[in-house]
């Protein structure tokens, strides 16, 4: 018997969600500007991260970037 997609979809998402996950706020500096992209995966203290959110402020002169555990 074969499986539907939708239901397929659901497992899955269930077994990702089914562990907490760490979300990571960094602040930089940009004097030198970080070299990440929404295609680039990290390591931060072991842990395995994507980027989900890059912001700047120029006037401050921070850049902001959020990560979650993969």
């Amino acid at each position: 018997s074969e499986e539907i997609p939708e239901q397929n979809l659901a497992n899955r998402v269930a077994a990702y969600w089914g562990t907490s996950k760490r979300k990571i706020t960094v602040d930089m500096n940009m004097a030198v500007p970080p070299a990440v992209t929404p295609r680039n995966t990290i390591s931060l203290d072991g842990t395995i991260c994507h980027p989900i959110s890059i912001s700047y402020n120029y006037r401050d002169d921070v850049a902001t970037l959020t990560f979650l555990e993969i």
